[in-house]
């Protein structure tokens, strides 16, 4: 484990040779947010979280993400399998290299 410019602890591990990091998946729902404990493989994409039980209806769901721990990359989820971070596959920029627009896809459902 190592430590970010801040002092803050990065867990990024190998486990059976993959790359791996520690975070919190995120759901967010018409009635709230969900966020539990979770790991992404980084060679992959893919994402396991802890299962919680939640007591009351929380509508529909509306978007899902990884946040890496040690503070800062994002992850937008695979809205069809809900397992997979999606990859930026190309990305369309203007003359001044400014991001217009950029496709994502998910490595499992491609």
């Amino acid at each position: 484990m190592s430590k970010n410019k801040n002092g803050l602890k990065i867990f990024e591990m190998s486990c059976n040779g993959k790359n791996v990091t520690k975070g919190r998946f995120e759901s967010t729902w018409e009635e709230g947010k969900i966020s539990t404990p979770a790991t992404m493989n980084l060679d992959t994409m893919e994402v396991t979280a802890e299962m919680v039980e939640v007591d009351n209806d929380m509508g529909c769901l509306l978007s899902e993400k990884f946040v890496s721990s040690d503070g800062g990359a994002i992850y937008t989820i695979c809205p069809h399998c809900h397992q997979y971070a999606l990859r930026t596959v190309s990305i369309k920029t203007d003359s001044q290299r400014r991001i217009i627009s950029q496709e994502l896809e998910c490595p499992q459902c491609k």
